[in-house]
C-alpha cells in the first residue's frame, strides 16, 4: 500500500512549513501581517525557489490554484497552510493616506490549530 505524503513527508513538510512561517516572519501571538508585507520581492522569490520541494512533498493535485498564472506565490503559501489546517483569513480595511484619501488595504490572520500552537 502507498502511503499518503502527508504521512511519508511529515517531517519535509513540517520543515517547509516551519521555514515559510520564519521567512514571513509571523507566530501565534504574532498572527496578523499586511498584504504589502507578505508580497514581497523576497518571499515570492523564496516560493519559487521551493516550488519543487512543494511539489515533491504535498499532494498538489487538488490545489487547483497552483496552476493559475497570476498571484501563484500567494496561491501556494495558502495551500501550504490550508495542508497544515492553518486558516488564513483576509481583512479589507480602509485608512487615509498623505492626501487625506482613503485607500483601501488588506491584512492577513493566520489562525493556527492548537497543536501548532
Amino acid at each position: 500500500m502507498k502511503l499518503k505524503k502527508n504521512i511519508k513527508y511529515k517531517n519535509e513538510q513540517d520543515a517547509i512549513l516551519n521555514n515559510l512561517i520564519l521567512k514571513i516572519g509571523i507566530s501565534k501571538d504574532n498572527n496578523r501581517i499586511l498584504k504589502e508585507k507578505i508580497e514581497t520581492d523576497e518571499i515570492k522569490q523564496y516560493i519559487l525557489d521551493i516550488q519543487d520541494d512543494v511539489k515533491k512533498y504535498y499532494a498538489i493535485g487538488n490545489w487547483a490554484s497552483i496552476y493559475k498564472k497570476t498571484n501563484i506565490e500567494m496561491n501556494i503559501i495558502r495551500n501550504i497552510f490550508k495542508e497544515h489546517n492553518i486558516e488564513i483569513l483576509k481583512i479589507e480595511k480602509k485608512r487615509k493616506n498623505e492626501e487625506n484619501k482613503y485607500e483601501s488595504y488588506r491584512v492577513y490572520v493566520f489562525l493556527f490549530p492548537e497543536e501548532l500552537k
